[in-house]
């Protein structure tokens, strides 16, 4: 019998998704192997593109000559993708000064005269 949409545990990643910890390590181990860029990411899953980028990311600048030569590793590609993370949301418009008056005059507007915040009037049709 034959079954030509069977389920098999070959792993499938999805498209725009952002790579995790353990395919930086694979990415980690298949370069340190020496494996161009194509066939990294041939076997992890995604661009050649995004592996180079990745490495770049990962990749310590060298501060002179005479040190160790650093190569890339996963757990530094994680902490510059966390760190541009960080940097990338927009930043909450409650924490500029301009907004102080009106928290204070809210909160001060909840205690007095003890109005609620999870509660709204219901509206009949």
């Amino acid at each position: 019998m034959d079954r030509n949409l069977f389920n098999t545990d070959e792993i499938v990643r999805k498209s725009g998704s952002y790579l995790t910890l353990a395919e930086r390590g694979m990415i980690q181990a298949l370069h340190k192997e020496g494996m161009s860029l194509r066939g990294i990411a041939k076997n992890v899953g995604c661009t050649h593109t995004t592996v180079y980028y990745e490495l770049k990311r990962g990749t310590p600048p060298h501060k002179s000559n005479r040190s160790r030569i650093t190569g890339y590793t996963a757990k530094r590609g994680q902490e510059a993708y966390t760190a541009n993370r960080k940097r990338s949301k927009r930043p909450c418009k409650l924490d500029r000064d301009d907004c102080k008056p009106f928290i204070q005059w809210m909160c001060e507007r909840i205690r007095k005269e003890r109005w609620s915040i999870n509660e709204h009037k219901k509206t009949r049709r």
